[in-house]
């Protein structure tokens, strides 16, 4: 009897353990969001600079520290790596929890005037210099920056930078 009782209750510790783990394997994708500022980040790669590209790997890859590195390294002339930089700044920033720090990244990215053009170029979206060929379909490069840092910081920075009144009073 002692030993029928035993198998039972451990039977169910088991099969507690395996709906413990199915519930955690099912969670919804929206759950990650809630915790990772970047689960909904469209990453964008430069054309001409290695300091760019290793930031946004290293954002990519969950490494925001080593993204702080190589993005403040970006001494460019170029204004599209300029505003890479500035936006994968906010994005590191934002995933280290330094509020402060994003948000002065943020407003610089937000700030920079762009007509850069993105397409894509062997599965990524690649900054381009110039007009893309007739066959590739451009995006503009200052829409993904806003709507990245909508996605990670917020909706309300990003409406105020629209509103050219608004602009002047957050500085």
């Amino acid at each position: 009897m002692e030993n029928k009782m035993f198998l039972t209750v451990l039977g169910l510790q088991a099969a507690l353990s395996i709906l413990t783990i199915l519930a955690l394997l099912t969670q919804p994708a929206h759950a990650e969001s809630a915790h990772n500022p970047l689960h909904d980040i469209t990453w964008v790669w430069s054309s001409t600079s290695a300091e760019v590209n290793n930031a946004t790997s290293a954002l990519a890859s969950g490494h925001p520290a080593r993204a702080v590195r190589f993005a403040s390294a970006v001494t460019a002339e170029n204004p599209t790596d300029r505003l890479l930089a500035s936006q994968n700044l906010c994005l590191a920033h934002l995933a280290r929890r330094d509020v402060t720090t994003a948000e002065t990244h943020c407003r610089a990215a937000l700030l920079m005037p762009s007509t850069a053009l993105v397409i894509h170029r062997r599965g990524a979206l690649v900054t381009t210099d110039g007009l893309p060929r007739s066959k590739d379909r451009a995006l503009d490069l200052a829409d993904i920056v806003r709507a990245n840092i909508s996605a990670a910081y917020g909706v309300t920075l990003v409406e105020n930078f629209a509103d050219p009144e608004l602009r002047a009073d957050l500085w």
